[in-house]
């Protein structure tokens, strides 16, 4: 019932093992403080090794409200939450990269030789494929671009162009290069894998085959394509290290040993 009758038995305490972790704490609370009532994501990393300043997942919790007992109607509240508190969206949550993706296919065309910098594709705002219409962002379109172009201003159509050029088959084999569909293998329990999608994974899916739809789709970073924010900013560490990828980290030391 909570009430003390006697001490059974005295232990001394064992001190455990110092834990530091990558955290800035400043940076920590700035990023807190800007995802306060919101729903979202904020990771900071040192692309040059992988350590994690700040990583906040909103909604979330207070953990605090562990240290006692809890509740059972607090605790129901919250496993019952839509917001899903528990969920460590940072390593767990899966989106459509959407613009992020679209380095990708821009990669994969300059290793394959499929482009070069003088190759121009044009965007007028809207691009026809069979009978299907696919738009830009920019209605108006964003006229003869070459790859530098149309990455600087995120041309949907000249990807829509890139992707059909380098097909599924490479452009998934290029993204799995960059990280995507594979767990980053942070030190934190709970990270999702996410998807690439292949001609073969849709056909045991779904029964149909691969459309050059889906291809157009997935050029920038929509249709099946899912990856966690994670991912997606590792993603870029890829490109900023000349094809490097540190593994993310948040424990800097255990003990007196780095990590």
């Amino acid at each position: 019932m909570g009430k003390e009758i006697k001490i059974v038995g005295k232990k001394p305490f064992i001190k455990g093992k110092d834990l530091v972790l990558t955290i800035d704490l400043k940076l920590q609370r700035i990023c807190e403080d800007l995802l306060k009532d919101k729903r979202g994501v904020i990771i900071a990393m040192n692309p040059k090794d992988g350590e994690i300043y700040a990583m906040v997942s909103k909604p979330s919790f207070d953990p605090n409200i562990f240290c006692r007992e809890i509740d059972k109607n607090e605790w129901s509240k919250l496993v019952n939450d839509n917001n899903q508190p528990f969920l460590n969206r940072t390593i767990a949550g899966l989106y459509s990269p959407g613009s992020i993706f679209k380095i990708i296919p821009a990669t994969a065309a300059l290793e394959e030789h499929l482009l070069n910098l003088k190759d121009l594709f044009l965007c007028h705002g809207t691009y026809w494929y069979s009978t299907w219409n696919y738009n830009c962002w920019k209605k108006e379109g964003h006229g003869s671009l070459n790859i530098v172009d149309g990455t600087t201003y995120s041309c949907d159509i000249f990807y829509y162009q890139t992707g059909l050029l380098v097909k599924v088959k490479k452009m998934s084999n290029y993204a799995k290069k960059f990280g995507f569909g594979s767990k980053t293998l942070i030190d934190l329990d709970g990270e999702k894998e996410g998807l690439v999608p292949t001609e073969e994974w849709k056909r045991a899916k779904t029964g149909i085959h691969w459309f050059p739809g889906n291809t157009i789709q997935m050029s920038i970073g929509q249709g099946y394509l899912l990856a966690t924010p994670l991912q997606m900013l590792n993603s870029y560490n890829v490109i900023i290290n000349n094809g490097i990828a540190y593994k993310p980290h948040v424990v800097k030391f255990l003990g007196n040993m780095e990590v």
